[in-house]
């Protein structure tokens, strides 16, 4: 298996995340800060530190506790110690291809700058490509394709005119062009939703840190910075629980524990209890917790009423609205009846359409028989991995790299 870890490393480096940990074999990275000094990273913590805040009253009680990553001063004993806002400058652990997921996370996003490539690289790349899928299509049909030469050779004649092909490829190519264009459109559709969901908790993060004043005297009001820290908190728990609700139809038990591990690092103790009770949906429960907190913003007067507030409820809305149309389009598939009545007329055509060519082509017919029922196959298979772009396919959307903004 292809071992990504290094080129992953030395792309984030390149994109300037230089705020973000990245695990090496010791738990330690170097990384490059853009002034050129070297920042070192603390290692990651799958578990809050004692004495961290469980509840989201105490977190006010925590000083300098911001969502950058900083290190903070127990009340209790004195010593320097995490608070809960310490892991959400670290980021998850890439090591070296755990798993096909993390793999395809790497080559996702390589995939999406393809039209940088050069022509020579475009054309000879096979991983994401259509290619890996059609060598059972090929060796299946070629077979197909073998015995009907071989018993036309040797056994007796079972060449068949063409006729009824001709005919029937007008059905079956409207068939597969129209499957086509529909999973063109719902790609699309899906990505228009994807654009509206991130565009409100963007527009919800600026809200949060242009409106929640700071109200008390002094230099940091403690109360206004950890309801900030705690709407960035959240807004990244949602985008992580709406991308774990999408992958759940493609990877089902291992989505589930993916999110639960995910989202530890970004909740209090309390609050994991709760979202691990949560069997369906837990995206509603998290747009819950966010309405909670601009409430509590408002009624300790950090927050003005009016337009104000209701903007920040359109932007809930509009996150909600943005994550059922991608719901929609991931749990609802074209209608059985076509895709069911499209495979059989596939089927059908391309296990007898070698024997409408055994008496013009010979043994040429196994190339040539083969070779036309994968480029109709091919077809489908684009069709099946675009219809839901929120899956765990190579030409998915790369979902992880749209919470990078948010973790930063």
């Amino acid at each position: 298996e292809m071992c990504i870890r290094d080129r992953y490393q030395r792309r984030v480096r390149g994109w300037g995340f230089f705020t973000m940990g990245l695990d090496t074999s010791d738990g330690m990275d170097s990384v490059d800060s853009p002034d050129g000094s070297t920042m070192e990273p603390e290692p990651r913590r799958p578990e809050l530190a004692e004495g961290a805040p469980n509840t989201l009253d105490d977190l006010a009680e925590y000083q300098q506790g911001n969502f950058r990553g900083w290190r903070t001063m127990s009340h209790s004993t004195g010593e320097r110690q995490d608070s809960v806002f310490d892991v959400m400058n670290i980021r998850k652990v890439d090591r070296c291809c755990p798993s096909t997921t993390e793999e395809r996370r790497a080559v996702r996003s390589e995939l999406a700058g393809y039209r940088s490539w050069n022509y020579l690289k475009f054309m000879t790349r096979i991983h994401g490509s259509v290619f890996p899928e059609m060598y059972t299509w090929l060796l299946g049909y070629g077979l197909i394709a073998f015995v009907a030469t071989y018993l036309n050779k040797e056994v007796t004649n079972v060449g068949i005119t063409d006729v009824a092909h001709v005919w029937t490829m007008w059905p079956l190519a409207f068939m597969l062009v129209f499957r086509v264009s529909q999973a063109y459109a719902r790609f699309w559709e899906g990505k228009g939703h994807f654009v509206n969901f991130y565009f409100a908790i963007r527009t919800l993060a600026r809200r949060t840190f242009t409106y929640i004043k700071d109200t008390d005297e002094g230099p940091v009001d403690q109360d206004s910075q950890a309801m900030r820290q705690n709407m960035m908190r959240l807004l990244l728990v949602m985008a992580i629980a709406v991308r774990s609700n999408l992958r759940k139809r493609t990877l089902g038990q291992l989505a589930h524990d993916m999110n639960m591990e995910e989202v530890k690092p970004y909740l209090t103790a309390e609050e994991h209890r709760e979202y691990s009770n949560v069997v369906k949906n837990r995206p509603l429960l998290v747009m819950a917790w966010i309405g909670k907190v601009i409430n509590q913003a408002h009624v300790a007067n950090k927050l003005e009423g009016g337009i104000i507030l209701m903007g920040f409820d359109t932007d809930i809305s509009h996150m909600l609205t943005g994550w059922m149309g991608m719901n929609k389009v991931c749990y609802q598939p074209m209608p059985f009846m076509h895709i069911h009545m499209l495979h059989v007329l596939l089927l059908g055509w391309c296990c007898s359409y070698p024997f409408t060519l055994v008496d013009a082509y010979g043994w040429w017919t196994i190339p040539c028989a083969s070779g036309i029922c994968c480029i109709l196959f091919s077809l489908e298979e684009v069709a099946e991995e675009i219809e839901d772009p929120f899956g765990d396919d190579l030409n998915d959307l790369p979902l992880e790299e749209f919470e990078l903004g948010l973790k930063r």
